[in-house]
């Protein structure tokens, strides 16, 4: 069962990866849009906020969100797991 949590955890990392990939393409997006002002990758929110007036019908917003929920449920899945694997490895009866 410890194996299915370290693959959760993997697979969750590589989303998170994806994740950071699209949210750098979008700040570079709206750094090409808007020379003038430059959206950082790592505080990327005003970029957000640029992207979504400037670029309505871009799917990158979704792709961020999609990515961003798919990294938190495979991580807490596999947390989830470990919890489970150590309650049972104590003998402790939950609830």
């Amino acid at each position: 069962m410890a194996i299915i949590g370290y693959v959760l955890f993997a697979l969750a990392f590589g989303c998170y990866l994806r994740l950071m990939q699209v949210i750098w393409r979008l700040v570079a997006e709206s750094n090409e849009a808007s020379p003038e002002s430059r959206f950082s990758r790592f505080w990327w929110i005003p970029a957000w906020r640029f992207h979504r007036k400037t670029f309505p019908e871009s799917g990158l917003r979704k792709q961020v969100i999609l990515f961003y929920l798919i990294t938190c449920n495979l991580g807490a899945a596999g947390f989830a797991i470990f919890v489970y694997q150590r309650i049972e490895q104590l003998r402790i009866k939950p609830f």
